[in-house]
């Protein structure tokens, strides 16, 4: 299953530097482990996506890996402070992430 996002309703704040920042919640749906759930540009509101800055949320921790265009999750692990990626095709459909999305 793919990403879905909703974009928070206008006013969202400018980015400074020519660059459009956009607000809203992600949900990764089915997760894809190795890899993470692709968020695109588009789907934040954005013709290219500079940063996206996803909040943690319900004991996940989801940054953005910019290279491969994904989001991947991790939750806690076995040992204190360790984290580990989610596994493969555990539903994440009712976790909603907050993110901050940075571009043009």
């Amino acid at each position: 299953m793919a990403s879905s996002t909703i974009i928070d309703p206008s006013p969202n704040p400018g980015g400074g530097l020519g660059q459009t920042t956009k607000i809203g919640t992600v949900n990764l749906g089915v997760y894809v482990n190795p890899g993470g759930v692709a968020v695109t540009a588009s789907q934040c509101g954005l013709g290219v996506l500079h940063d996206l800055d996803v909040r943690p949320a319900a004991g996940y921790v989801a940054p953005w890996d910019k290279a491969a265009g994904v989001v991947r999750a991790y939750q806690q692990g076995a040992g204190a402070g360790a984290l580990t990626e989610v596994a493969n095709g555990i539903d994440l459909s009712a976790v909603l992430f907050r993110f901050r999305a940075f571009g043009t």
